[in-house]
This record gives C-alpha cells, sequence and structure tokens, in this order.
C-alpha cells in the first residue's frame, strides 16, 4: 500500500545503519547465540564476555556511523567519540571524553523519570580508554530529518522535549538537594569539574556551590571585556534560581525517532545540575530559525537575558583557551 505525505513525513527511512552495514554478532561467538536467547535478553553473550574480550571485540567490530549535515566527512577535532555496533541490539560508546559520570547520569534518569533513554549494560576503563555498553536505539536521529517533518510532528516533537525537561527538573537526589554544580558525582562533598556548553565544553572548576560557579563566569566577563575593552552591557550571571539537572546538549543529533515511535534522548556527555537556563542556551542553533526560538523557550523557559550572558562570554570560554596570545582588537569606528 502507498503511503501518504503524512506518513512519509512521520516516518522516514532509517538513516543511522545503512544497508551495507552488517550488524549481525561479530566474532567468533555469534553462531551459539540462538534467536530465542536475543530475544530473552539481548545483552547475554555480551555479558558473559570480560573487558578485556569486550576491547578486543571492539576492534573488529562496524563502526556505527554518525550524520553531520555541516560536515558529511566529520574532521578530527569535530568527530564525536565512536560508537561501535557489538550486537544487533548492543553497542558501545568509546572514548578520552568519555566519563563515568554519563553512565551514573543515565542511571539516574532511567529510575527517576519516564523519559526513553538508552540502558546502561556496562562501563568500565581499560589502557585509559573509557567504555560504555549500552542498548542499541533503531531509527533516525531529528539532524537526518527535521526538514522532513510535517508541522504536526514538529510540535510533537517540541511537547514531548518540554515533559523530558519538566521531568529532569524534578529528579531529586542529596547533590541537588545541596546545590552541587557539576556532573553527577557519587560525593557532593567531591564535586566534578563542569563539562558542558554553557561552560565552553572545557572542564572547569569543580565548585561546591552555585556562588562559586557565578563568581567563575562573572571572571569570563571581566577578561572579555579587559581584553577587548568593552562594555557587554548584559545582566549578571542569573543563579537565582534551584539548580536542576539537565541534559546539557538536546541538540538535533541527540534525538532519535524511534522505529517503536518513541522520542530517544541520547549522549549524557554534557548532563549534569546546573541552573535551569543552561538547557535553554545549549539549544540554541547557528543560525537557528524563529520557530525553533519558540521551540527553546516552549521547552526549557524564556531565558533571553540569560543568554546574552553566555553569548557575552562566549570567546572567554572558547576561543581564549586555544590562542596562545591575546587577539587584536577590533577596529573601533
Amino acid at each position: 500500500m502507498q503511503q501518504t505525505s503524512l506518513q512519509r513525513s512521520i516516518w522516514p527511512i532509517r538513516c543511522l545503519v545503512p544497508e551495507h552495514i552488517n550488524v549481525s554478532l561479530l566474532g567468533s561467538r555469534r553462531d551459539d547465540l540462538s534467536s530465542a536467547t536475543s530475544l530473552d535478553n539481548p545483552y547475554t553473550e555480551i555479558e558473559a564476555m570480560t573487558n578485556e574480550e569486550i576491547v578486543e571485540r571492539c576492534k573488529i567490530a562496524e563502526e556505527l556511523p554518525i550524520f553531520n549535515p555541516l560536515n558529511p566527512g566529520y574532521s578530527s577535532v569535530l568527530k564525536p567519540p565512536p560508537i561501535y555496533i557489538l550486537s544487533p541490539e548492543v553497542v558501545m560508546k568509546t572514548g578520552h571524553d568519555l566519563q563515568s559520570w554519563e553512565a551514573r547520569t543515565m542511571e539516574l534518569v532511567r529510575s527517576s523519570t519516564n523519559i526513553p533513554i538508552p540502558k546502561v549494560w556496562r562501563y568500565f576503563e581499560h589502557d585509559e580508554e573509557h567504555y560504555l555498553v549500552m542498548q542499541y536505539i533503531p531509527g533516525v536521529t531529528l539532524d537526518r530529518c527535521w526538514d522532513t517533518l510535517s508541522i504536526w510532528r514538529k510540535l510533537w516533537v517540541a511537547w514531548k522535549l518540554r515533559s523530558y525537561v519538566r521531568e529532569l527538573r524534578l529528579v531529586r537526589n542529596e547533590q541537588i538537594d545541596r546545590e552541587v554544580p557539576g556532573p553527577i558525582t557519587e560525593d557532593p562533598s567531591q564535586p566534578l569539574k563542569c563539562h558542558c556548553p554553557s561552560t565552553g565544553e572545557s572542564d572547569i572548576g569543580p565548585f561546591h556551590t552555585k556562588r562559586e560557579l557565578a563568581r567563575w563566569a562573572h571572571g569570563r566577563l571581566r577578561l572579555t571585556e579587559q581584553v577587548w575593552n568593552v562594555n557587554c552591557g548584559v545582566e549578571p550571571f542569573d543563579d537565582s534560581e534551584h539548580l536542576v539537572l539537565t541534559h546539557g546538549d538536546i541538540a538535533w543529533r541527540n534525538l532519535i525517532l524511534g522505529d517503536d515511535g518513541k522520542l530517544w534522548l541520547i549522549d549524557w556527555g554534557s548532563s549534569g545540575v546546573y541552573p535551569p537556563w543552561f538547557e535553554y542556551a545549549a539549544m540554541r542553533r547557528l543560525y537557528e530559525s524563529r520557530f525553533w526560538t519558540y521551540i527553546r523557550r516552549f521547552v526549557a523557559g524564556a531565558y533571553k537575558k540569560q543568554e546574552l550572558f553566555r553569548l557575552a562570554i562566549d570567546w572567554a570560554i572558547g576561543e581564549a583557551w586555544i590562542q596562545p596570545t591575546l587577539p587584536t582588537p577590533p577596529a573601533s569606528d
């Protein structure tokens, strides 16, 4: 039966795994796993393997293709951590930037909310590399299909994201209650360094209180004003609201329209306990449409003044750290 245009816009062709990718079980054990066992527990074979065996499996596994509409080839700087296909239902993320807090946060979110996120099977470190074994989600990421979606499907996505953000802001643990900024840690008295778009991605801190985070941010603003000899004229860093759990990178590439009809939220590497407006600022897209700006406000709340502060310190938390010398200030009129 021929699909309608609405059906085509809602259910785009799966793009995450092209047809030439073989997602059958790799390695010498693949013929030993019965289909019944795979259906009952897709992790059964991987669970029986040691960390070293999983690392070896990774060396011969197919790498999951990741689409980037702005840079299909991905430069070495922009390329995200590789994800390898261990079985039709299990993938593994690896890399130096991967940290234990990602798995810890995912487990907290799965146990505290109804947000669809991949199940974590195992996290471990081996020879200074980090490995996260988790559930594979078949579907298509929004960066591959957003323009093909109907207006109603886009509104459905916005409504789902709004509910996800609200659920995250209701999550509670000792670190959130004590308002200790940074990634989820096992011991709030020993906070971890912040790592998210709103702090410039580089590891900064750690901070024991949100006031310490605000002082750091104001220092970045002073640096910008002194170097460029300007008055940014922005409101101070807003730490007036209670810190909440944030995803930190709700981008199209991290949202999957699953084959099961759910909207999955993936990649929790920038998550942590931060001011609510961090979520809004991190959803900003380069050259974003007004429609997406409205969606951001609907999903995370309207934080225009706070975003202006974040934009004002953009140089100080990014380019300033990789430039060995100070930039030449722009010529005045």
